[in-house]
């Protein structure tokens, strides 16, 4: 455009068709344009007079901040309404690239120039003031435009700037469909409280009024505490989990150490409740460890000594005590796992084992952004199929017919597989989350139910049949309401727990954050997801401290929960 203006000067016409004027007249008498062209000639005379006597850096320099002023002069040029010397460059220049850029100029400067005035910025204000004042984001910028073209608005005032910024955050934040439900009901019921605020924390199950949680459906109950080997289990307990046949409790350390329990399904009064089966050592650093559906193996993940990050699955024979390394890279079939291996070997893990009753596979997905997880048969150290989620994977469940796999990922997204054709179901957003972190299924087959906790406490409850009617595709991600929100937590959730009895039926919801204390809660998925509001504190005053793992028995009516340095026991009649 500065070249253009120049060589306009110098070579202009007398008079331009349709102008009515004299082109050099008119420019000399445009103060804007007198001083636009007599501080360009003051720039080049003082840069040819210091070019020889500076270092190239610094004369690079000098050059850049002299053309950036002269474009901000240019643009106040235009801002300030030279409309007459745009349509008369627009009429001059035959190339449609320089036409369009010009063009685009005039639109933009009438639109930047409204936002000038809504500001209230004086016109003596610079030009560095009134570029700072425009939205420099593109996606901002593309907002106010639509909007103005949508009302039909010249000028932007700064009610309606707001305006515009509250719907852009709206389109990319939207609202849960939960909080939208609860102000609805407050509008149409006249008796419901004024506070909107008020009205959107009862509809969350009550947070200002507690008394509203208790349910009385269960005798829940703390049992004992379990007894564990002091000497073994210095130190933090990692992890805690039941096997899927019978009484039996394994218990990981933070010295890195299994330790086999047999408990009773009813209270005991026996001295020696919970006596040692047996005690599993390990020579490198253990992060999980869970039982196998055959009850004869169990799963060991471990942390390799050579890397810090790097994390590998064992398969252990109980009866035998042989390890076998699982692989994800198969010599058959190394064209679709060898890169899989190669992730899994260097990422974490989100590790899913069976289910109690019915499954007949594990899986396990990593943390990287290829979300790659891998599914595998009974007793198998190779993959029967690897998905490709594209997100990092947080956690995985399997349903009771062993026909579903459900994933959560850092994204926010949950997707359910179909493991018998082995694709994607579908792909849905996870109410008001900016991220999830957990998933788990429950134990029917016919109505399947499944929850997700996220990093802001909620955790949403879905029923698998209302939102695969909500499906377009099982590409195309949406947005489904949740059945139930239960936001009773308010620190990240890391554990989501259903208990299963042995006829299919769910009696329980155990959601715990183990960022927080005393963050642990039960709900009933019988009566609408209730919480208990009267949950038992054991004597020993456990519920203070942070909930690092828990695991429900296997006909269900236990549950053990594990803190920094013990475990207690909770029956259920």
């Amino acid at each position: 455009i500065v070249m253009f203006l120049q060589k306009k000067n110098e070579s202009a016409p007398s008079a331009i068709p349709g102008d009515g004027g004299n082109y050099k007249a008119r420019t000399a008498a445009n103060p804007l344009m007198q001083h636009y062209l007599k501080r360009k000639r003051e720039a080049i005379e003082q840069d040819s007079q210091h070019s020889q006597s500076t270092p190239k850096h610094v004369h690079k320099k000098k050059k850049s901040a002299q053309f950036i002023q002269s474009e901000s002069q240019l643009s106040s040029m235009l801002f300030h309404g030279s409309e007459g010397l745009l349509q008369e460059m627009e009429q001059s220049v035959s190339s449609s690239a320089l036409g369009n850029i010009l063009h685009g100029a005039k639109a933009s400067s009438t639109k930047r120039c409204c936002w000038k005035k809504s500001s209230n910025h004086a016109s003596s204000h610079t030009s560095h003031n009134l570029i700072s004042s425009i939205p420099q984001n593109s996606i901002q910028f593309k907002a106010l435009t639509q909007y103005m073209n949508k009302n039909e608005l010249t000028t932007l005032t700064q009610d309606d700037y707001e305006n515009a910024m509250r719907e852009l955050y709206q389109k990319q934040h939207p609202t849960p469909q939960w909080i939208i439900d609860a102000r609805e009901t407050a509008q149409n019921d006249p008796s419901s409280s004024s506070s909107s605020g008020r009205s959107i924390f009862s509809s969350t199950k009550s947070l200002l009024s507690k008394s509203s949680l208790s349910y009385t459906g269960a005798n829940l109950s703390f049992a004992e505490k379990v007894k564990i080997n002091a000497e073994l289990f210095a130190g933090t307990i990692q992890n805690v989990d039941t096997s899927p046949h019978s009484d039996i409790l394994s218990i990981l350390s933070g010295k890195h150490t299994i330790q086999l329990l047999q408990f009773s399904s009813t209270p005991s009064t026996s001295q020696d409740n919970f006596p040692l089966i047996d005690t599993i050592p390990s020579r490198v650093p253990l992060i999980s460890a869970h039982f196998h559906r055959d009850q004869k193996h169990m799963l060991l993940m471990k942390q390799k000594k050579s890397q810090i990050y790097a994390q590998q699955v064992d398969l252990l024979d109980l009866q035998t005590g042989k390890r076998s390394v699982l692989r994800l890279l198969d010599e058959s079939r190394k064209d679709e796992y060898n890169e899989a291996d190669r992730f899994f070997s260097t990422y974490g893990c989100a590790t899913s084992t069976s289910h109690p009753h019915s499954s007949d596979y594990y899986a396990f997905g990593d943390e990287s952004s290829h979300g790659h997880i891998a599914l595998f048969g009974t007793n198998s150290v190779f993959p029967d199929h690897i998905f490709h989620s594209g997100a990092p994977v947080t956690s995985l469940s399997f349903s009771a017919d062993n026909r579903y796999m459900f994933s959560s990922h850092a994204n926010a997204q949950v997707k359910v597989w179909d493991i018998r054709q082995r694709r994607p179901l579908l792909t849905h957003w996870d109410d008001g989350a900016t991220d999830t972190t957990v998933v788990s299924c429950d134990s029917s087959t016919t109505n399947i139910h499944y929850s997700t906790g996220s990093s802001n406490g909620v955790v949403n409850v879905y029923s698998l049949n209302e939102v695969a009617t909500g499906a377009e595709s099982s590409t195309k991600v949406f947005r489904p309401k949740a059945k139930k929100a239960i936001s009773n937590l308010v620190t990240p959730i890391s554990t989501l727990k259903y208990n299963s009895s042995p006829d299919g039926s769910t009696s329980l919801l155990a959601l715990a954050s183990h960022e927080a204390e005393s963050a642990f809660r039960l709900a009933n998925p019988q009566n609408s997801y209730k919480v208990f509001a009267n949950f038992p504190s054991a004597p020993d005053h456990a519920m203070k401290y942070n909930v690092r793992s828990m695991a429900f028995s296997a006909r269900g009516n236990q549950l053990f929960v594990a803190y920094k340095g013990f475990v207690n026991m909770y029956s259920m009649t």
